[in-house]
């Protein structure tokens, strides 16, 4: 009796499981960040925000980013997004603190008050690129 109720505990919580998305986004988003003379912002961090979720993911050498919400790469749920870019700067950094900080895109985006980026996130999962100003 108890094996059985065991088992019926687990096939239920493998359904809720499942039917909730696994409690992250469910929906990949990657793409590309770029300045608009073409050249790719080599790091800094996407942020996609709404008044119910943020998701994140860390823009690589090559100027890509996949979004993270509640777990590794899982995306964000759908929604009309705000769309900041943070830790873009070169320079100042600990291997170089002597360096000036140098702004490689306009500071704008740093801020969901000033950015003017907003994208949709649909069920499924999206590629949004971006083409960003340069710093004035």
């Amino acid at each position: 009796m108890l094996r059985k109720l065991g088992m019926m505990l687990g096939v239920a919580a493998a359904a809720i499981f499942l039917v909730s998305g696994c409690g992250g986004g469910g929906n990949p988003v990657r793409g590309t960040v770029r300045v608009r003379d073409g050249e790719v912002v080599r790091q800094g961090t996407v942020q996609f925000i709404s008044n119910q979720a943020t998701a994140s993911g860390r823009i690589r050498e090559d100027g890509s980013y996949q979004l993270s919400g509640a777990g590794e790469a899982d995306g964000a749920p759908p929604g009309t997004y705000t769309v900041v870019f943070l830790g873009t700067q070169i320079g100042g950094g600990y291997d170089s603190p002597d360096e000036p900080i140098q702004e490689v895109i306009h500071p704008k985006y740093a801020d969901a008050a000033t950015s003017p980026i907003q994208v949709e996130v649909p069920a499924g999962g999206a590629v949004h690129d971006f083409e960003l100003d340069p710093p004035e």
